[in-house]
This record gives C-alpha cells, sequence and structure tokens, in this order.
C-alpha cells in the first residue's frame, strides 16, 4: 500500500467524502484527491495534518505503507 492508498483507506473506512475531509484539514480536495491516485505525494506536515484529523499517530499512519525515496 502505498501513501495515497493509505489515506483513501482512512477516508472510505470512515465513510467520509472528499470534501468533509478537505473542510476538516484545510487541504484542498484536488491535493487530496491527487494523493489518493498517486498523482502527487504529500509533506510530512499534509501527512501529520491527516493524522491529526483522524486521531492517529504517524507510525500509526505508515503501517503497511511501502515508501518510495527518490
Amino acid at each position: 500500500m502505498n501513501i495515497g492508498q493509505r489515506i483513501k483507506d482512512f477516508r472510505m473506512k470512515n465513510d467520509k467524502t472528499l470534501v468533509y475531509v478537505s473542510e476538516k484539514t484545510g487541504i484542498s480536495v484536488s491535493f487530496l484527491s491527487d494523493m489518493e491516485i498517486g498523482r502527487t505525494n504529500p509533506s510530512v506536515e499534509t501527512i501529520q495534518k491527516i493524522c491529526n484529523f483522524w486521531g492517529v499517530t504517524l507510525s500509526k499512519f505508515f503501517e503497511n505503507v511501502e515508501v518510495k525515496i527518490k
């Protein structure tokens, strides 16, 4: 699983829309969508916003996530 899939997984398991997550995190719908489909990668700060919203730690977020460093 990559970062975008993990973001989408949290959203889908909690039955939330991109609009809802955008409103709660301040991250645009288009950027959330781009992350979910792998078009772009989020910064650590963006991932932290998402983790804060879901109430999970970074280590919990990255469980089962494959990270490719360029």
